[in-house]
């Protein structure tokens, strides 16, 4: 297992600790909604963006406890985006993770409600925050703008209804959006925070991050095992993707380019040895 690999399984085990005594105190919660909202957000998850939040926070010199919020505001986002991306209105899906989507296990009404309670849940934590980091409001308005119409919802509304721009612009307006923009998110709090020098560098590399990411997904939906993956594959057909744009080998062609491209990017940015390590696993996934 790499440096990451092992880091990743010691992020994941301190944030799940953390997060359920988060939800453990919401003790005037209604118990169905509490018990919906954590069946997903404890679904299995890889907790990926808190880990790459954890490992650009540590690069710089901060410790895991004092951006803890930052990282499950992320993740509370993260998780109710995917219950509504399941809904039959989106993308209709009955397994995730492995495990029945949240409107087959508790009903649409209900996974609808959960996803609300997850999105208002991440902004409650951003407002409980009081540190004493410089760029603290900066942070917290760039997770809700990579979440809201600027960032996420935009991508979403793209990836339904067509992107404004046609072709592979349009594909990338999607991605840039809907996945990037979270990701970015995660890696980006941890130098706001700090004011960090090379910030607009690091929003780069993050942006790229995304965009293999989802093309590395989008390549697992066309020829990934469904039992490894924990949920239907060749759901895409009729999507914007590139590959039903430029078809599967230029597809991978562009993914092994774009992983290039940020681990020059990381390069120029000295101290991220681990975040060039999480390239590499984000890279090599295979689910």
């Amino acid at each position: 297992m790499s440096d990451f690999g092992l880091k990743l399984k010691e992020y994941s085990e301190y944030f799940d600790l953390k997060a359920e005594e988060f939800f453990g105190s919401l003790t005037s919660c209604p118990n169905n909604l509490l018990a919906s909202m954590k069946y997903s957000f404890f679904s299995g998850g890889k907790r990926l963006r808190p880990a790459l939040l954890f490992t650009v926070a540590e690069a710089l010199g901060l410790t895991k406890d004092s951006v803890l919020k930052y990282a499950l505001a992320v993740e509370l986002i993260h998780n109710y985006s995917l219950i509504h991306d399941d809904l039959p209105a989106m993308d209709n899906d009955d397994y995730r993770r492995g495990k029945l989507t949240s409107h087959k296990k508790f009903g649409e009404a209900m996974a609808i409600l959960t996803g609300d309670a997850l999105l208002n849940l991440a902004y409650e934590v951003l407002f409980s925050i009081k540190d004493d980091f410089i760029g603290s409001e900066k942070a917290k308005s760039f997770i809700a703008e990579c979440a809201g119409v600027n960032g996420m919802i935009k991508g979403q509304v793209y990836d339904i209804f067509g992107a404004e721009e046609e072709g592979i612009n349009g594909i990338y307006s999607i991605i840039d959006n809907k996945t990037s923009a979270l990701i970015s998110a995660a890696v980006i709090t941890p130098a706001l925070l700090v004011s960090y020098k090379n910030t607009e560098k690091l929003k780069e590399y993050s942006k790229k991050l995304g965009e293999f990411f989802q093309i590395s997904d989008d390549i697992l939906d066309y020829e990934g095992d469904p039992l490894i993956i924990g949920k239907d594959v060749k759901k895409d057909g009729d999507k914007n993707t590139f590959i039903n744009k430029i078809g599967i080998e230029e597809t991978k062609i562009l993914d092994n380019k774009i992983y290039t491209d940020c681990k020059n990017i990381l390069n120029f940015l000295p101290g991220f040895d681990l975040l060039s390590e999480a390239t590499d696993y984000i890279y090599n996934r295979k689910k």
